[in-house]
């Protein structure tokens, strides 16, 4: 088995003083992945 392309653990995300994610943990494989979501222009 190779190794995969990303991992993630224990991942824990607040947003405005709410714990939104609490201890995600995660892999990504190395076959074809496309992440999809809002676009939001960058600050100059």
């Amino acid at each position: 088995m190779t190794e995969p392309l990303l991992t993630a653990q224990n991942l824990n995300i607040e947003f405005n003083g709410h714990k939104v994610v609490d201890s995600l943990s995660f892999s990504i494989g190395r076959e074809k992945v496309a992440l999809v979501g809002n676009q939001v222009p960058a600050n100059p």
